[in-house]
């Protein structure tokens, strides 16, 4: 591929990635509105993580638009900062569905079924949302320090990037804690639908009676929850499974290594091999899983509890989500144009 070529591609993505993280940003705010004043903590900590992840995919392509590495800014304490919550971004999507999943359970659990529920179970309920909407968040960005290798990445168009060191500790430190959470919300959605099988005709009934939801609000949740898990869940795998092959053999650890060279960081053109999977699994992901909250609050999750019928905001994601894939691994296959620069 000529760089003509490659000059094209490049500004047409970083300008579709900046455009379209705009928009996932506007789109993020009547849920963010709806979920605060609905007291609706995980829902409101699960919109945050994906705006603030929305506004480093607007502003990185424009930081970094280009291949000219001598003339790119070292993003000093910018990128320190971003790398940091992008360790944590995973899990802190990952944490708020499980927490939003099991309440929604909770509804529907005629053998304990309270009106109002005691003090324990209030307290026991928000233990389980701080902790995983907010404890193990900051416990993956804190433990990152582990596995460390170096200061941060940074690439065309994508930014800032954490680095990791490719040995078995990475896997146990960081990159296996989103699909753990997630297998939680798994099961916890799976709880949720068998659940609404098996009540269906006592639903209406069921819901009436509970003091914290009505019918309309359940199934917003519902749903919106359940597009964001279908989205995050496959990608989370591969991205596991890309940590654990995508690199070679894992390396033996060394403690060393981690905390010799994380005074460093490093660029890469935006062709660099892998580069495209760094920008689906870190940029196209939240832009694609925010826009599915597109009017997700409004008319379409009311139609959805009554005739099951979604508009174009569910084809638009999806869209969205199997167009980031397929770049990735086509990406994957390419060949590296140049390794970096310290």
């Amino acid at each position: 591929m000529s760089e003509i070529q490659l000059s094209l591609e490049r500004s047409l993505e970083g300008v579709a990635l900046s455009v379209f993280a705009f928009l996932s940003i506007l789109v993020c705010f009547p849920p963010l509105l709806w979920h605060s004043r609905n007291k609706n903590f995980p829902a409101v900590c699960l919109t945050v993580w994906l705006i603030v992840q929305n506004i480093f995919n607007f502003i990185n392509p424009l930081v970094w638009p280009t291949d000219d590495i001598p003339s790119w800014w070292d993003g000093r304490g910018y990128c320190d900062i971003q790398a940091k919550l992008i360790t944590g971004a995973g899990v802190g999507i990952a944490g708020p569905l499980a927490c939003i999943f099991r309440s929604l359970a909770k509804v529907l659990d005629t053998e304990h079924a309270t009106i109002m529920p005691s003090k324990g179970e209030k307290r026991r309920a928000l233990a389980f949302d701080i902790s995983f909407c907010v404890i193990i968040p900051a416990f993956v960005m804190a433990i990152h320090y582990i596995v460390q290798e170096r200061r941060y990445f940074i690439y065309a168009i994508v930014g800032c990037m954490p680095s990791y060191i490719s040995s078995w500790p990475s896997i146990v430190v960081n990159h296996m804690w989103a699909p753990l959470v997630l297998t939680v919300a798994v099961v916890y959605a799976v709880i949720v639908v068998y659940r609404l099988i098996r009540y269906k005709r006592e639903f209406n009934y069921i819901i009436s009676v509970s003091s914290s939801t009505n019918k309309s609000r359940f199934m917003r949740l519902f749903i919106l929850s359940m597009v964001l898990l279908l989205g995050s869940y496959p990608v989370q795998i591969y991205v596991l499974f890309f940590n654990i092959t995508g690199f070679g053999p894992l390396l033996p650890f060394s403690w060393l290594k981690c905390t010799g060279q994380n005074g460093k960081y490093r660029k890469y053109r935006w062709g660099v091999k892998y580069s495209s999977i760094v920008r689906f699994m870190y940029c196209w992901i939240f832009v694609s899983l925010s826009l599915a909250l597109e009017k997700m609050p409004l008319s379409c999750i009311d139609r959805f509890s009554s005739n099951l019928a979604l508009d174009d905001s569910f084809l638009v994601f999806n869209i969205l989500i199997l167009w980031a894939l397929g770049t990735a691994l086509l990406g994957a296959k390419a060949d590296p144009l140049e390794a970096g620069q310290e």
